[in-house]
């Protein structure tokens, strides 16, 4: 069941790392400090009661909102029912989530934030496989009961996710249909991403196939400001770094980006695209 926590007023608002998670009576709260209501609370998702009143702790009777497209598509009561199980964290820059040939000890749903799935052998023949945001989650093999990673799972841009013991999600899957049936759903689009991601690279140019990149990216962040380095982007596109400055210098003579050595500011979204297409 969801938590529920005392309030003191009607309206409450909630930040987290300065960044505005629920505004009324009602939304999800997922932050650390709530103006006028507790000092802390749980990373699992608590609930505000519609109808509080001063000094009671009213039972919340709305259903969680995680602001993750798998998640927020479930049925109401399986939605109900996961997120009891489920955990917030910080997703930092660098940050390892699974490693290529070891078993996947969580499952993450990114929240904000960005993380890419590389496949290779080496460092030198790694290149990503799979981009996930917000609308994702990472090891999907975990449903088909494959519980080794056949990749390694990287953070690219800070945020925070929802995360569950893998095997705790396969047990859940494996005595709820509904759940399996819907995330089954989620490994059969991971498939048709990754084919439709290996034929456009294997036809488009490193100008286009970045281009491509960038416009999903932002689209997955909902920001037009990418904090990545040009090595981080030889590695996600897998070609060499003087391949990727060109390409950028490229992208900015004709006014979609602005790049620094650190960042990729897109200018014209609606440009980028047109050039990506294949």
């Amino acid at each position: 069941m969801p938590d529920t926590i005392n309030v003191s007023r009607p309206r409450i608002l909630v930040a987290e790392d300065n960044y505005l998670m629920a505004e009324e009576p009602g939304d999800v709260v997922r932050g650390s400090a709530v103006a006028g209501a507790a000092s802390s609370v749980e990373s699992r998702p608590a609930l505000i009661a519609r109808d509080a009143v001063d000094e009671a702790a009213v039972p919340a009777r709305a259903e969680p909102i995680f602001a993750n497209t798998i998640l927020d598509s479930l049925p109401a009561a399986t939605r109900s029912a996961l997120a009891a199980w489920l955990e917030r964290v910080p997703l930092k820059r660098g940050d390892v989530l699974d490693v290529c040939g070891a078993p996947v000890g969580y499952v993450h749903f990114p929240v904000e934030g960005l993380v890419s799935i590389f496949v290779g052998a080496t460092a030198a023949t790694r290149i990503e496989a799979a981009t996930i945001g917000r609308d994702g989650m990472t090891a999907p093999g975990i449903l088909l009961g494959d519980s080794v990673s056949p990749g390694q799972t990287v953070v690219q841009a800070n945020g925070s996710a929802w995360r569950i013991p893998a095997a705790t999600l396969y047990q859940l899957s494996e005595s709820d249909p509904g759940l399996r049936h819907h995330l089954l759903g989620q490994v059969g689009g991971a498939l048709r991403h990754l084919a439709d991601t290996l034929s456009y690279s294997g036809r488009a140019t490193i100008v286009e196939r970045l281009a491509h990149w960038l416009v999903q990216a932002a689209w997955r962040l909902g920001s037009r400001r990418l904090e990545l380095t040009h090595d981080v982007l030889a590695e996600i596109l897998g070609v060499r770094r003087p391949s990727v400055t060109t390409s950028l210098q490229m992208l900015e003579g004709k006014h979609l980006i602005r790049s620094t050595r650190r960042a990729v500011v897109i200018l014209d979204p609606e440009g980028l695209a047109e050039l990506a297409q294949r």
